[in-house]
């Protein structure tokens, strides 16, 4: 449940499944561009090696981030690389 967009409760899941690959939309095409670069490996990490995230603005933070210094801070995103 990380991206709560694919929640089957989530109303943005119904857009997302409506979009085909030659949608018009521009910002999905944008959207499709980032995503096949990155899987070719065209993008620079930006987080340093991150598997896990958090929104800094999470309340209840989760116990494995006890000790744990972030990778990278962007926008309101905390990446870690160091959870074993």
């Amino acid at each position: 449940q990380q991206f709560s967009c694919w929640n089957c409760d989530d109303p943005n899941r119904a857009k997302l499944t409506r979009l085909h690959r030659n949608s018009s939309d521009g910002q999905y095409q944008q959207a499709l561009q980032i995503a096949e670069t990155a899987l070719r490996g065209g993008l620079r990490d930006e987080t340093g090696g991150a598997l896990h995230y958090v929104a800094g603005t999470l309340r209840n933070r989760p116990k494995w981030l006890d000790g744990k210094i972030p990778s990278a801070v962007i926008g309101n995103h905390q990446f870690y690389n160091n959870i074993a």
